[in-house]
């Protein structure tokens, strides 16, 4: 849903999306030696966007805020070197993976018309994350770590079609082990996004 206002300042638009995503993680100890990969994940959320068009540059410019809800929860196959009575064996091991977490990106977008009614765009964001849930464990109980997502930069492309009809391609990667020393990790996302406008102030003048 997206309400415009125009006024001299610019115009504010609110949006609600409709998101497909697919995650990936994986994650690994330096120190002892231990990595686990775990599946690629599709997820369907919604988000809502506020947008405002600067009054600059023939309406090119545009700043956006965008939360939205995010989880991911996948099994996985990890592997652990130097283990066994000599501590020279190889041992595959199953984990499991479990997050929720709200995303708050904060961007800036730049249009190009290609017409009266089509626009492509490139934007770019800092998002802004809070982790609400988290279990990422060794099914044997070996290990059992919990993740902080860390604040990072987005990126995405889209086509908007008379201001009514948006798809945006949204690419992130974050490190879930801030709060970790010897942990390392790689959660990657790819979204595909759908917008719908059903209002636009500027058609009813």
């Amino acid at each position: 849903v997206s309400f415009e206002k125009k006024s001299e300042s610019g115009s504010i638009n609110f949006k609600a999306n409709l998101r497909i995503s697919s995650s990936s993680l994986s994650i690994s100890n330096h120190v002892t030696d231990v990595s686990s990969d775990f599946d690629k994940k599709t997820n369907f959320t919604a988000g809502a966007e506020m947008e405002w068009v600067l009054p600059v540059n023939r309406s090119k410019w545009a700043l956006y805020l965008a939360p939205n809800y995010n989880s991911y929860k996948s099994p996985g196959m990890g592997v652990s070197y130097n283990r066994g009575p000599f501590s020279s064996d190889t041992v595959i091991e199953n984990w499991d993976a479990s997050l929720s977490y709200i995303d708050i990106p904060v961007g800036v977008r730049y249009y190009i018309f290609i017409s009266d009614n089509s626009r492509i765009f490139i934007a770019g964001s800092y998002i802004i994350s809070s982790m609400l849930s988290s279990d990422i464990h060794q099914d044997q109980g070996t290990y059992q770590v919990e993740a902080k997502i860390r604040n990072r930069l987005g990126g995405g492309i889209g086509y908007s079609y008379k201001n009514k009809f948006n798809v945006e391609l949204k690419y992130s990667s974050a490190n879930i082990f801030d709060n970790y020393v010897y942990w390392d990790s790689s959660y990657k996302m790819t979204s595909f996004v759908l917008g719908y406008t059903i209002f636009d102030s500027k058609k009813k003048k």
